[in-house]
């Protein structure tokens, strides 16, 4: 089985999603308003890194792409962020200038590689290089509250770089463009083999799980999980 990031977080957050996910129709899974926005975004930073849109081109297909884009409803109670997360998107678009101080090395990289003795899949957002030769992995995160437990996704995405610059990455950052922030940490070779030991523990936890218990949440159930409507503990 070739795992993810995602494959992993799935499971401590709830087995029984994570066996939805390895036993249902890919086309049974729901989307959520929050995933539409920040596909969209990410496809506004990847059309820019890639040279195929200007700065200010990015804020003109936001404004006029935005309703198409993000359709589907915020959870009752939640309506006034519906003006709140546009204009938050159309204010980090209004004052991002770019990568000037770095040369793009690789955006949306697609990664296949090990990773505490398994397969993995992962897609990197972006990797930087500046001119001192520091390596930089970012990934663009529409999160609106920042946790260093989300450090551990970029330290899985450390061993990917290694492969293909034959280099550690010096820097691992969140663009939180949500709420306008950049948090950014050196590498830490210790904490790499500690994620690493994470992973494969959480993976041991999987092959060894034979009833995938449902973890119910009331919040996360009804407006997040992928496999909401054919989950019965909703």
């Amino acid at each position: 089985m070739r795992w993810s990031y995602s494959d992993i977080t799935l499971y401590e957050q709830c087995p029984y999603a994570w066996y939805l996910k390895h036993t249902l129709p890919r086309d049974v899974r729901q989307n959520n308003v929050y995933g539409q926005y920040g596909s969209y975004m990410h496809e506004l930073l990847e059309k820019y890194e890639k040279g195929e849109w200007l700065l200010e081109e990015m804020v003109e297909a936001y404004t006029d792409g935005y309703q198409a884009a993000v359709t589907l409803p915020f959870p009752k109670g939640s309506e006034a962020s519906v003006d709140k997360y546009y204009q938050q998107g159309l204010d980090y678009l209004l004052q991002f200038e770019g990568y000037e101080e770095y040369d793009i090395v690789a955006v949306e990289y697609e990664a296949n590689f090990e990773f505490g003795g398994h397969q993995f899949l992962g897609y990197i957002d972006l990797i930087l290089k500046n001119n001192a030769g520091e390596i930089l992995i970012v990934d663009h995160k529409s999160a609106g509250k920042f946790d260093r437990k989300m450090y551990k996704q970029l330290y899985m995405y450390s061993k990917p770089v290694m492969d293909l610059l034959s280099k550690w990455p010096t820097y691992l950052a969140f663009n939180m463009f949500r709420i306008n922030d950049t948090k950014v940490e050196t590498f830490d070779p210790m904490r790499f083999h500690e994620v690493e030991k994470w992973a494969r523990n959480v993976i041991y936890k999987v092959q060894d799980d034979q009833e995938y218990l449902a973890n119910p949440d009331y919040f996360y159930c009804r407006n997040i999980c992928n496999y909401r409507e054919q989950c019965p503990h909703v």
